[in-house]
């Protein structure tokens, strides 16, 4: 299921990589699936998981858009977007994916 919806939010023009990471920073899904990006990913994730403060958060580089979302479980979404993204829609997909993903982790949680 998450490689689903991972690979789903990849099909989107604007996003070059997704991953799903645990609650220990490991990556569960990621597309593609390049070794630095999994690298690039857990770290980001583990700097970001660290916060309690805040539920999604969006950092905007030179090159990127970088959109984190937290989920069940302490599971983290992480989408890297192309900087002249269309931002509103990119949130929209992110959204849709976050209810999939945390539908998902509760059922499995039990």
């Amino acid at each position: 299921m998450e490689e689903f919806v991972v690979s789903d939010l990849c099909e989107s023009k604007d996003i070059q990589s997704v991953a799903l990471l645990d609650g220990d920073g490991f990556v569960k899904a990621i597309e593609p699936n390049q070794e630095k990006n999994n690298h690039l990913m857990s770290q980001l994730g583990n700097n970001l998981n660290n916060s309690k403060e805040f539920q999604s958060t969006t950092l905007i580089t030179d090159k990127h858009i970088i959109l984190v979302q937290k989920l069940e479980r302490n599971y983290t979404l992480i989408a890297f977007c192309l900087a002249k993204c269309n931002l509103g829609a990119i949130r929209h997909q992110i959204s849709a994916a976050t209810d999939r993903l945390n539908a998902y982790l509760k059922a499995s949680s039990r």
